[in-house]
């Protein structure tokens, strides 16, 4: 009895820094990280491209399209999903770089729901995913 207590405790905790989004099948990062790592777009690559969380070790940054399905425009401040708890209403990066101006990229406005195209080197929020091959 006290193995599988300890058993379920793990896997709560585990599943508690995560969010699956039925939906596309993806898995989202929810852990303390995803409201307060705020860096570059190339450093926002490297940062989900070494993550490891829950064991996996898969993860990237989602593009523009991926972040856009976890958009809840019904709410503000947060404007997400409300199964995220770990969220910063603010801008968060995409891995889609913009066709026309290479110095810049697309992210995700989570206080409002909009999205824009900015330069590379802002600091912004990251959310990793993982579950789906990007497309770039």
């Amino acid at each position: 009895m006290k193995i599988i207590f300890l058993v379920m405790m793990w896997f709560s905790f585990s599943l508690a820094s995560v969010v699956v989004d039925d939906k596309t099948g993806l898995m989202w990062q929810d852990s303390d990280e995803a409201a307060s790592v705020n860096t570059t777009w190339s450093e926002a690559n490297a940062y989900c491209e070494k993550l490891s969380l829950d064991t996996y070790k898969d993860w990237y940054l989602p593009t523009y399209e991926q972040l856009q399905t976890i958009v809840d425009k019904s709410r503000y401040n947060p404007a997400i999903n409300k199964k995220f708890k770990n969220v910063t209403p603010g801008n968060y990066w995409s891995s889609s770089a913009d066709k026309i101006f290479a110095k810049n990229a697309w992210n995700v406005d989570f206080k409002f729901g909009f999205s824009y195209d900015t330069d590379k080197t802002n600091h912004y929020y990251v959310r990793c995913a993982r579950g789906d091959v990007p497309k770039k």
